[in-house]
């Protein structure tokens, strides 16, 4: 999504904090969203609304795709700031091999939805085919 072609926007931070916020409340509890989890989540929730209407959700193009994740240092940014706030939270617990492991979770438990019916849908269907792949 990054190249001459399409230049450089910078993320909408209101509906992107709403998006992961929309993601926690609706994803936390069929599994445990670690942060990688999350930003896969906004990244695919993004790709599959650009393949559809031409654009993102988030309004950001600023992918970097590495070995380890996906990076977009304004998503970091936002995750940081809904954390500082305490709109979102960490959850540590040890895994079954004795490492420490954190988990999101939204602060609180209902999340007004700033989507359209059609942002919400393909929201919706992202979030289910992760919960599957992931089961």
């Amino acid at each position: 999504m990054n190249n001459k072609k399409y230049p450089d926007k910078g993320i909408d931070r209101e509906i992107t904090e709403q998006l992961i916020i929309y993601i926690l409340a609706n994803y936390e509890e069929k599994t445990q969203l670690t942060e990688k989890v999350l930003r896969n989540l906004v990244y695919c929730c993004d790709i599959n609304y650009y393949r559809l209407y031409g654009e993102t959700i988030t309004k950001s193009s600023r992918y970097k795709k590495t070995e380890r994740r996906l990076l977009n240092p304004e998503l970091s940014s936002v995750i940081h700031d809904l954390l500082k706030n305490k709109i979102i939270k960490r959850i540590f617990c040890t895994s079954s091999n004795g490492k420490l492991k954190n988990y999101y979770a939204s602060a609180f438990p209902f999340c007004p939805s700033a989507f359209t019916d059609e942002q919400r849908r393909i929201i919706d269907e992202t979030i289910r085919q992760h919960v599957s792949s992931r089961q």
